[in-house]
């Protein structure tokens, strides 16, 4: 593959619509790894798998497995079953290791280190390529110095291209995704005031009621299945209707504490308030050190410096404590980086007003001015929090508790402030459509 032109259409040919490049420097190598950005929003544009907290080592950090295979002569694919990457906290930086061993046609003399007394510092003239392919699958190559292809993509698309942090964003496929979406939107701000309504997991429009109807109505208009999937809703955009100050970003259920281990309705009895007599609420909001006099609980971060903004520890994450310091309920930072980085990379948020028809069911209007959040970084989410404009909202319930089946509802909500939504993103825009 000696020009860019056959590199991209053997990559097209394997379903890649996106090619991220880096130029490397000395330093990205086997054994120092390959550096790959100064903060978690690289994991917005690479597709990784579970990330888990490594504690083993000195420098303590997280890991996640990638599924990358190198391009090898004649277009066959060797995959590189030890890739992973690793995300150092206390810089932060995000880092490509592992991506030789148990490759049989890995590039291996290319990313060998330097000697010392060879060094000069900087980019190096390599290219790392990398297709992010279906199903999750990376498809690298590293062009060496002043190769045909590397001289090819430095002389063509590489200038003026789109960079998202260390990588060249090079899209192979014209799909205008963001347009095809904001077409979406403007037909339904034309349809005017629409009843309440959901679509049912076979796709079915069925009316609804419930007080989070608005924004089950913009998903069942715009033909998105409801679904507890963590990545975003639509063409890459995570989407949110909203009708007041108050925007939910995403409902993790808990992975540690008393919620998990003693399960819902234990926790519900001991931290829950009775509406009636066959009912516990779990609601209210809670904030970052402050105790809720509805609950008796307090929202703490483990693990995490505010005043530096930095993770000190990859075994933090975010506790609801009682008076007693139990740990009630927890989330980890390894699970929530992860929801974060593939949730809302890029995010609409659409307000509506609502009115009651003459039959008593919701009508809903969407405004056509919406406001776009794109590129965004964990340590962002964490900030937020601690400045207080990210707050949990539980909505958590057992009915019939003294049944022999009781109807429970799981709903453990992040949200925040409207006004404060230009916080957790690099760049936050109001359009008109």
């Amino acid at each position: 593959m000696d020009s860019y032109e056959k590199l991209f259409n053997f990559l097209r040919e394997h379903g890649v619509a996106k090619v991220l490049v880096k130029e490397l420097s000395e330093n990205d190598n086997s054994k120092q790894q390959v550096y790959l950005g100064g903060s978690f929003e690289t994991l917005q544009v690479l597709p990784f798998g579970s990330i888990e907290a490594d504690t083993s080592s000195t420098q303590q950090n997280y890991k996640a497995s990638v599924n990358l295979a190198w391009i090898g002569e004649n277009g066959v694919l060797s995959p590189a079953p030890s890739a992973q990457l690793i995300l150092y906290p206390g810089y932060p930086e995000v880092r490509l290791s592992g991506f030789l061993r148990g490759s049989p046609n890995a590039p291996s003399e290319l990313m060998r280190p330097i000697e010392a007394t060879h060094r000069h510092g900087g980019n190096d003239g390599r290219l790392l390529i990398m297709g992010i392919a279906p199903r999750k699958t990376i498809l690298a190559l590293v062009a060496p110095p002043s190769s045909k292809l590397a001289i090819s993509l430095l002389k063509g698309p590489l200038i003026g291209a789109e960079k998202a942090g260390v990588f060249y964003v090079l899209n192979i496929v014209v799909d205008d995704e963001d347009h095809r979406l904001f077409d979406a939107l403007r037909q339904v701000i034309a349809l005017g005031w629409q009843p309440g309504q959901k679509l049912t997991s076979k796709g079915d429009v069925v009316p609804y009621r419930n007080q989070n109807a608005g924004g089950y109505t913009l998903e069942a208009l715009l033909g998105i299945l409801p679904n507890g999937l963590p990545g975003p809703d639509m063409l890459g955009w995570e989407v949110k209707g909203h009708g007041g100050d108050r925007i939910t970003l995403m409902t993790p259920e808990p992975d540690g504490g008393m919620y998990v281990h003693n399960g819902l309705r234990a926790f519900l009895e001991r931290y829950g308030r009775k509406s009636d007599k066959d009912t516990l609420y779990f609601t209210g909001s809670h904030r970052y050190r402050v105790r809720s006099n509805l609950t008796g609980l307090t929202l703490r971060i483990a693990g995490y410096a505010p005043e530096r903004g930095k993770i000190e520890s990859p075994d933090g994450a975010i506790q609801l404590v009682d008076d007693n310091d139990t740990v009630t309920a927890s989330w980890s930072f390894a699970r929530l980086i992860e929801l974060w980085a593939k949730k809302h990379s890029k995010a609409v948020f659409i307000s509506f007003t609502k009115r009651q028809a003459p039959d008593g069911s919701p009508e809903f209007r969407f405004s056509p001015t919406i406001q776009t959040g794109r590129g965004t970084d964990f340590l962002l989410f964490l900030r937020s929090f601690a400045h207080l404009s990210v707050f949990y909202d539980p909505g958590c319930r057992i009915r019939g508790f003294e049944s022999p089946k009781p109807e429970q509802k799981k709903r453990n909500q992040f949200r925040i402030s409207a006004s404060a939504l230009s916080d957790l993103y690099h760049s936050f825009e109001n359009l008109e459509l």
